[in-house]
């Protein structure tokens, strides 16, 4: 956690939470072994998650508190500081049914810099991806429609 305010509430009051939520439950983190409440990613890394609601008593609970993997973590944060169109085009990359961590992997900074520009103009961008199970593990086949 940075010693940045955020959502109007100072980095005292955001670093108030953890402690509170260890002597609440016990426990070093909460929604462990839940997914990413964004993009359903299954192998979110444990005692990463998000809070917009510092006020006292916390809440742990979505809407107030929820899971996230990094990538929509970070993306989540910089979504009022990036290039415009760029949060509306990971959201429709998610609606898609891609996870935060495929984002940059299947489409190179150019291409991301086209669509957002396209999004922040009013056009309408679809995004379509195709995930395949292999025997290595998740496979994907990427392909864009309707830009």
């Amino acid at each position: 956690m940075s010693n940045a305010p955020y959502n109007g509430y100072s980095w005292q009051q955001r670093a108030r939470i953890m402690p509170a939520y260890r002597k609440l439950t016990g426990r070093s983190a909460p929604f462990d072994g839940e997914p990413c409440g964004m993009c359903g990613d299954p192998d979110r890394p444990p005692g990463e998650w998000h809070s917009e609601d510092y006020s006292e008593p916390f809440s742990f609970q979505p809407p107030e508190s929820y899971p996230l993997c990094k990538p929509c973590h970070a993306r989540l944060h910089k979504r009022f500081n990036t290039l415009p169109g760029e949060w509306e085009l990971f959201c429709l990359h998610l609606e898609a049914g891609g996870f935060g961590s495929e984002f940059v992997k299947l489409r190179a900074l150019p291409e991301r810099k086209a669509l957002s520009e396209q999004v922040a103009s009013g056009y309408k961008v679809e995004l379509r991806l195709a995930h395949l199970d292999e025997p290595s593990g998740r496979g994907l086949v990427a392909a864009r429609a309707g830009i």
